[in-house]
């Protein structure tokens, strides 16, 4: 099976590992899910993770790392990593469909992993994957055979504030840091997706699939017939198999109609009883079950054979045998956490269970599985028991004391609230598409910069506040790759004029992949006046030539660089500058920071004057000029950018390093007792944490370096912190933070 996915996939956490297609040399292949997960089934299997995919990433490379590999199975995961940075729920699912279309249309099995609970998302993040999740199901469905892996209440807990059954914070014990899972987290995942092959003794009508470590599925999902074909994983074939209805004091009842079936489970069994696979009456194999479940691993060939079942002797009434919760990580029956802080409690009994009983301060709470979760709004001394029931009788109860303490939080740029006032930014920005900060530009006195990675909505933000040249987008489409299509005459995207009307010289960046060049000029960006007025613009016509025009009284100053310029398909970033004047030779233009030759320099007689012009992306106004292609970012200055800073900005260069700090006074009722950060650190870049208390004296680093999102203890507790998070990059990428969150707890 090929795993592809994120660095969950690629094995990041805290023993971590890096798949062998990432750059970094880090390995620790035993904790990774793929090798916990052949160790279980003894299949093979190739890891294709990269560290901070997106979907639209796993999209693209899909066909080249799985598909081509030719697997029997694909197990896909990802999708956090789009909600964290606020692409749309259409986009993220069309690329999910598009990757289980391609798995399925070349005769490998789609294995779809459900998003993972996230403890550091936000309630509204993980409604979001919650409706995901359903969405996904139902693609299963649509493409039979697929297997859903649902490793969510392997892992997580349920979060007092999400709707009853969620499972979407991570048991603390099975993470890092809120996103990414230790060794134990990750044998826990291994064992769902072990689970999600297992087969089920069910009713008629119900689809069947052997997976890869030879056991069964059933789903009513997936179809209606009875009679389907199976999928063998040990062997060469196929065999063909009917479910019949079994005859009074049968567990299962079935017909090989052609093939052979190699191994085969039973589970839900009561306690684990005897049981006996039969053909005509003639015992083939005998096994015990455990756990519930029976497993016979005789081959079987053509012909028809029932299972018989009959109690162990001996059997009394279950027993809880062994517990713990997230808290204290043990066996433990004392507990103490803060109010509104989630705790969860696992059992396990030496029988197979029909009804779990569990009671929170003495009052049942209809939770029929093995764990519970569950916090309190009030602080004081609580209780959690719990029993368990079946055939044979009612099991041993047990119970926790729960202190229950009150604490207090605040959390500062969460949920797209932008970063409330008290912060102060050095070498990094707040990205106004995702509300993220991250390492600024190295050259950042633009008078706006348009990125239109934001993957829906009717709207793309100016990172420059100050200008506020927000586009409103008309008639155009998201392209789940990045970027926004420019595919019919009626796009445009209609982008304000604040700082940008009447500019004496200026430079304009362009990342662009064009699709059509001819006659008539296709507009990249320019101002726009009234009527068919049009200054200070950017173009392509007739064979892919460049040329950017400035508007004149009577003749126009303008420039062509010569044809092919640029190429059809093919993404490329595009210059063009102007240091002001009527002189044709005043304007230059690059391609990848190359200049291009000129098949044409003109002079004007003057420069127009375009007060109150609006300036517009993609087309004219009146819908005459559209350009064809793709764009993936604008960028306007006022001047004219020197050699080293177009080099920059072509390069996208950004600060190494640089730093947020936020501050939290907390009055004279609480201390600070940690932090909580939220962040996504691709390859090769982190973070760290510094603090000092009242405003006054150096900043003090706690912790050592940080991937991912942390909770982080501070040493002393101050009534009044400042906390500053100093990113570490590497000019090209950058970490993200989402948010920062002060604990505090009151002065006792």
């Amino acid at each position: 099976m090929v795993f592809i996915g994120d660095s969950i996939i690629a094995g990041h956490g805290k023993d971590e590992h890096y798949s062998f297609i990432e750059t970094k040399d880090v390995t620790n292949i035993p904790g990774t899910i793929e090798n916990q997960w052949a160790r279980k089934v003894n299949r093979t299997y190739q890891n294709m993770g990269i560290n901070g995919q997106r979907t639209s990433q796993l999209n693209y490379r899909f066909n080249s790392d799985a598909v081509n590999l030719s697997p029997e199975f694909v197990l896909i995961e990802g999708g956090v990593n789009d909600v964290s940075s606020g692409v749309g729920n259409t986009t993220i699912l069309a690329n999910w469909e598009s990757m289980i279309q391609k798995a399925y249309n070349n005769d490998v099995t789609p294995v779809i992993m459900l998003i993972l609970p996230w403890t550091d998302g936000s309630d509204a993040k993980l409604s979001k994957i919650t409706y995901i999740n359903e969405q996904l199901m139902g693609m299963a469905v649509k493409y039979s055979p697929s297997v859903v892996v649902d490793a969510r209440c392997y892992i997580g807990v349920e979060r007092p504030s999400g709707p009853t059954g969620n499972c979407w914070d991570i048991n603390a014990s099975y993470t890092v840091d809120g996103l990414h899972y230790n060794s134990i987290g990750t044998e826990k995942i291994a064992q769902a997706i072990k689970d999600s092959f297992k087969f089920v003794h069910g009713k008629q009508g119900l689809y069947n699939l052997i997976q890869p470590d030879g056991t069964i599925i059933y789903s009513t999902g997936l179809s209606n017939a009875v009679n389907t074909s199976w999928r063998m994983a040990s062997t060469a074939g196929t065999a063909n198999i009917s479910y019949n209805i079994p005859s009074p004091g049968e567990v299962a009842n079935i017909t090989i109609n052609s093939g052979t079936v190699d191994w085969f489970n039973i589970g839900n069994l009561y306690s684990n009883p005897i049981c006996d696979l039969y053909s005509n009456s003639a015992r083939v194999e005998r096994s015990e079950a455990v756990y519930g479940h029976v497993n016979f691993t005789t081959d079987i060939s053509s012909g028809t054979y029932y299972v018989q079942c009959t109690s162990s002797p001996n059997i009394g009434s279950p027993k809880i045998i062994s517990w713990s919760n997230n808290k204290t990580n043990n066996d433990g029956l004392t507990v103490t956490i803060n109010t509104s802080e989630t705790v969860n409690f696992n059992v396990t009994a030496d029988q197979n269970i029909d009804a779990w009983k569990w009671f929170k301060d003495g009052i049942d709470q209809n939770n029929n599985i093995y764990n519970y979760s569950t916090s309190w709004d009030i602080e004081g001394t609580k209780t959690i028991s719990v029993n368990a029931t079946n055939k044979n009788g009612t099991s041993n109860t047990i119970t926790w004391t729960v202190f229950v303490n009150e604490p207090d939080k605040y959390t500062i740029g969460s949920g797209g609230s932008a970063w409330n006032g008290n912060v102060s930014l050095t070498n990094t920005t707040v990205v106004r598409s995702t509300e993220n900060v991250e390492l600024h530009w190295v050259v950042n006195d633009y008078i706006s910069r348009w990125r239109m990675d934001a993957g829906s909505g009717t709207l793309i933000r100016d990172e420059n506040v100050a200008s506020g040249n927000d586009c409103t987008l008309y008639d155009i489409t998201w392209n789940p790759d990045g970027g926004i299509d420019f595919d019919s005459n009626g796009d445009y995207a209609s982008c304000g004029g604040n700082n940008l009307a009447n500019m004496k010289a200026f430079t304009y960046v362009a990342d662009l992949r064009p699709s059509t060049s001819d006659a008539t000029p296709r507009y990249i960006m320019g101002i726009q006046g009234t009527g068919s007025n049009w200054y200070k613009s950017l173009y392509i016509q007739d064979i892919w030539s460049i040329r950017q025009n400035i508007k004149g009284s009577a003749s126009n100053t303008r420039r062509y660089s010569a044809d092919n310029a640029l190429t059809q398909g093919v993404r490329k970033n595009v210059i063009s500058t102007w240091s002001g004047g009527t002189s044709g030779a005043g304007i230059s233009m690059y391609v990848n920071n190359v200049e291009t030759p000129y098949s044409s320099t003109v002079n004007g007689d003057s420069v127009a004057d375009d007060s109150g012009s609006t300036f517009v992306l993609g087309n004219r106004l009146d819908l005459t000029r559209p350009y064809r292609g793709t764009m993936y970012e604008a960028v306007v200055f006022d001047r004219v950018l020197s050699v080293d800073e177009r080099s920059k900005v072509y390069n996208k260069i950004k600060y190494s390093t640089g730093s947020i700090t936020a501050w939290h006074d907390a009055g004279t009722g609480n201390e600070i007792y940690k932090i909580g950060v939220s962040a996504i650190t691709p390859a090769n870049t982190n973070y760290t944490v510094w603090y000092r208390q009242n405003g006054t004296g150096g900043f003090v680093q706690v912790g050592g370096v940080y991937t991912g999102s942390s909770t982080i203890a501070l040493g002393p507790r101050y009534r009044n912190t400042d906390v500053r998070i100093a990113l570490n990059g590497n000019q090209k990428a950058t970490p993200e933070l989402i948010s920062i969150m002060f604990y505090t707890q009151r002065v006792s």
